[in-house]
């Protein structure tokens, strides 16, 4: 009894090391983000500049096939995320279908809805804008994250509600997608401190280049 008392303890302080770790973290990644979002004025123009290597790797992949229609989920930028509008464009005129994530419940996953770029949204959780409740419930094949941070192994620091988490495990669960991290290169760090539940990301596409983690040639 007291052994299995003490590996609690031992759990609960380690627990609580990670979240300060990542407190800490997400704390100096915020100063840096917003540094970052106004130096890169451009920065959603320069990715969609480096779009073609993104649509080839994910082609290869077999994620973007010729004749069929892929649903990609992007998100709607806030606070200083980088801006992922100009690509859910490039896929639409390609003719894939583009939706955007709506936050249920404390503790679920997300849930994406079909979203025509320059669409009126409304707001939802946390004052987000997101998609009327009309629109078509998406599952996607591919999807766009944002993110504090990320690290050489493709693990990502968000903000703590393991919204993305969640949900990229449901979807893995189902069928293989893409989850493709959108960065400023300054938001990179060597080493994310990882709990149980964390998720890797396929690959991290910055406005210099496309970081490949996974199956993403």
């Amino acid at each position: 009894m007291r052994s299995d008392i003490s590996v609690i303890r031992h759990n609960m302080v380690d627990c609580l090391k990670l979240q300060e770790e990542k407190k800490q973290l997400r704390k100096s990644m915020f100063h840096i983000r917003k540094q970052a979002f106004k130096a890169e004025k451009n920065a959603n123009l320069r990715l969609s500049e480096v779009y073609n290597l993104l649509r080839v790797s994910l082609s290869q992949a077999g994620f973007l096939k010729s004749g069929t229609t892929s649903v990609i989920a992007g998100y709607y930028p806030i606070y200083t995320e980088i801006d992922c509008q100009l690509l859910l464009q490039s896929f639409e005129k390609e003719n894939h279908t583009v939706c955007l994530p709506v936050i249920q419940e404390q503790g679920q996953g997300l849930v994406f809805k079909e979203y025509i770029t320059g669409q009126p949204l409304v707001k939802g959780a946390y004052d987000i804008p997101q998609p009327h409740d009309n629109c078509s419930i998406l599952e996607p094949d591919i999807v766009l994250v944002p993110l504090l941070a990320f690290d050489a192994n493709g693990y990502r620091l968000g903000y703590g509600g393991g919204f993305y988490d969640r949900t990229l495990q449901i979807l893995r669960a189902k069928k293989k997608i893409a989850a493709i991290g959108l960065a400023f290169s300054q938001q990179y760090v060597e080493t994310i401190p990882l709990g149980r539940y964390d998720v890797a990301l396929d690959a991290v596409l910055t406005p210099q280049k496309l970081h490949n983690y996974s199956f993403i040639l």
